[in-house]
């Protein structure tokens, strides 16, 4: 994974028959753009993200449920994580989606532990975040005085 993405330069010089690609051409050209430094400091950010989501879903974990393992939420969660990836679903839907993903993956942990810590983790990261921003944009002046 790591070749692919450092090497985004060399897989935008293939050349594409189909017009499905075009995004992805151009997503391709615009990362030509970025220098290594660049690609490894966004690399560095999206990990301490994934870190924080994880230690986030992993200390929720704990909090609702009865029979907390360690080893089996650090395999879980990032399994969970990229089956919510790989599913597509828009933010308000993503909610019941990613509840019915947790619940199939789970077998260690009981069912209502993982919806309260999906649930969790949707109003930490979506729900309040989502309510800051709406309200800074409500009171925020759109047209500067004169």
């Amino acid at each position: 994974m790591l070749l692919v993405y450092f090497n985004l330069t060399k897989i935008g010089s293939f050349r594409f028959k189909s017009k499905r690609f075009r995004s992805i051409i151009y997503a391709l050209k615009v990362a030509k753009r970025f220098s290594f430094k660049s690609m490894s400091i966004i690399l560095a950010f999206s990990f301490v993200r994934y870190l924080i989501f994880t230690a986030q879903y992993v200390i929720l974990l704990y909090v609702f449920s009865e029979n907390f393992d360690l080893l089996n939420s650090v395999i879980f969660v990032p399994v969970s994580f990229i089956m919510n990836s790989i599913i597509p679903s828009i933010t308000l839907a993503e909610l019941g989606v990613g509840e019915m993903v947790e619940l199939k993956l789970s077998e260690i942990y009981d069912d209502v532990a993982v919806v309260l810590s999906t649930l969790s983790l949707w109003i930490i990261n979506i729900l309040i975040p989502s309510i800051v921003g709406a309200l800074i944009i409500l009171t925020a002046k759109l047209i500067p005085d004169k």
